[in-house]
């Protein structure tokens, strides 16, 4: 599998659930913005939209109690491309990234850290 580190807005709130096992998974999309070129400087192009998923190791609990629609992030790990037919029989796909780790940007925003222990973390 490919790996991919983006930086990105969340475009929805972080949606936590947690599997048949009770496992967490958190679930959220981000955008990640790029720059055009332009005859009068830079513009704002299309953006890019990863659906991520985050399981228990990766914070999956403390993602959805952390961020919110907005914010921008750092989201790291691997990368698939999901693909499906509609109830209208057209093709559809979407980037998903399945998270290993993520973090806030520091570049618009402060954080305060609070530690988790191992056990809370699900190690």
């Amino acid at each position: 599998m490919s790996t991919i580190t983006v930086t990105g807005n969340l475009a929805s709130d972080p949606e936590l659930r947690f599997t048949a096992k009770g496992e967490p998974v958190v679930n959220f999309r981000i955008a990640v913005n790029h720059s055009v070129k332009t005859e009068d400087g830079w513009a704002d192009g299309e953006p890019t939209f990863y659906d991520v998923a985050a399981f228990r190791k990766a914070g999956a609990e403390n993602v959805a109690e952390s961020l919110t629609k907005g914010d921008t992030v750092l989201v790291h790990g691997e990368v698939h491309t999901r693909t499906w037919t509609n109830p209208e029989g057209e093709k559809r796909s979407s980037l998903q990234i399945n998270a290993s780790e993520i973090g806030a940007s520091l570049r618009w925003a402060t954080v305060t850290i609070a530690k988790t222990s191992r056990k809370e973390a699900g190690e």
